[in-house]
């Protein structure tokens, strides 16, 4: 039954926009070039949003393009940023008690091969980590 047949437009309401914010995520990562960056992003999305984490990516305009990632993009790169993937939503273990609406993490590639992960619990940075995957520096 839905929230509207039960009379929670609230409820409603927020579902379609967390529905909304989860296919814009998906679109976000289609849009990159890169396959295996592509479908790591997607397995972290999945993994946050089965954590009750609401979450946004964001990445500059350049890594759309094919030849961004020709010029630039490493297999060791692939594997550092995976493993790092796997080490940044250790937070929220420690958060699971929290209602989901305060749960939010932000995923943000900058263009010099950097990624952001940031978690916040009600509006609160808890946990900002940064690493770099520019060739040798991993």
């Amino acid at each position: 039954m839905g929230y509207l047949q039960i009379n929670k437009p609230d409820r409603a309401l927020q579902y379609m926009r967390q529905s909304l914010q989860e296919t814009e995520n998906e679109q976000k990562i289609a849009q990159i070039p890169e396959d295996i960056l592509g479908a790591i992003l997607l397995g972290w999305v999945i993994r946050l949003r089965k954590e009750g984490i609401r979450l946004t990516i964001s990445y500059p305009d350049i890594m759309k393009d094919q030849n961004y990632w020709q010029n630039n993009w490493f297999e060791e790169q692939a594997e550092a940023f995976y493993s790092y993937t796997k080490e940044c939503p250790e937070v929220e273990s420690a958060e699971n008690n929290l209602p989901e609406q305060e749960k939010y993490a932000e995923i943000i590639l900058e263009e010099e091969f950097t990624c952001i992960f940031r978690f916040l619990k009600a509006g609160v940075l808890l946990q900002e980590k940064r690493i770099s995957f520019r060739k040798g520096s991993t």
